[in-house]
């Protein structure tokens, strides 16, 4: 079996008077009258292994002595242990262990059992600031695509440049160009050619273009919640949006942060 080793398992056993045990009975406990520490709590999972057929009753109101693999255990009413009490009276006992240890933990299992309320998220100035710029410059395309702004927490001048642009549009602002390459999987049914970008390479003044940007809150529930929402219904629908980075486009006033050196020729040298 695999047992937890704890500093105390439970509290000591309250006093119990001396029974009257025949003397051909082995008792798991012979001491049972006499509080004592714990060792060992054994759970159902090994009780029921541990019990025989063997019961010795000592009596109307008396506890019953039970056999188990171990010896005989007491267990039952302790009425008749009493002597002042008369037939008619019958108390009722009620043993309590309290561990705070133990409620805390079912405290924190109900805790994490709670879905969370995603309505009281708190969110940081920076995420506040994030969520402002996307509701004040999104706009929908004719397509049905979105067209989105940056959120930047820097000015663009912090970026450098790796090369000269030669477009005639772009002479009042620094392009930025990112750094890619490809991922060839030939054995894949979709997209066998992707491309990567690395938005983290800084540039000659060694700011990069991730550097610039503000860092939004989580739109997405989390796992959890999402696990616990399946519960709910009897059916479910998934879906997944093709190409979804490749649905939103980014206004024209900030696409020079995100240029990119194409050539049709791999001989032909980068300018």
């Amino acid at each position: 079996m695999t047992f937890y080793v704890v500093p105390e398992v439970v509290a000591l056993e309250s006093n119990v008077p001396k029974l009257n045990i025949p003397k051909h009975v082995i008792m798991a406990d012979p001491e049972y009258f006499n509080p004592t520490n714990i060792d060992i709590l054994l759970g159902s999972e090994i009780f029921w292994e541990l019990l025989e057929h063997d019961q010795i009753s000592l009596g109307t109101g008396y506890p019953i002595l039970h056999k188990t693999k171990l010896g005989y255990v007491v267990g039952g009413p302790t009425i008749g242990l009493n002597h002042k009490q008369t037939n008619s009276v019958k108390p009722i006992q009620c043993n309590l262990i309290v561990d705070n240890t133990v409620q805390e933990q079912l405290a924190k299992f109900w805790s994490l059992e709670e879905v969370p309320d995603n309505s009281k998220q708190v969110y940081s100035v920076e995420e506040r600031l994030c969520e402002q710029n996307f509701v004040e410059n999104f706009t929908r395309m004719p397509d049905g695509r979105f067209s989105v702004a940056i959120p930047l927490k820097k000015p663009e001048s912090c970026l450098g440049h790796m090369s000269e642009t030669r477009s005639d549009t772009q002479t009042n602002k620094k392009p930025y160009f990112l750094p890619h390459h490809g991922i060839l999987r030939e054995q894949s049914s979709t997209t066998k050619l992707r491309a990567v970008f690395n938005g983290s390479a800084a540039t000659s003044s060694g700011v990069s273009y991730n550097d610039l940007q503000m860092v939004g809150p989580t739109i997405q529930s989390d796992l959890l919640s999402i696990l616990l929402r399946f519960r709910h219904y009897p059916y479910v629908l998934t879906g997944d949006i093709e190409k979804m980075y490749r649905q939103v486009l980014v206004h024209e006033n900030q696409r020079h942060l995100q240029q990119i050196i194409w050539r049709d020729d791999p001989t032909k040298e980068l300018n």
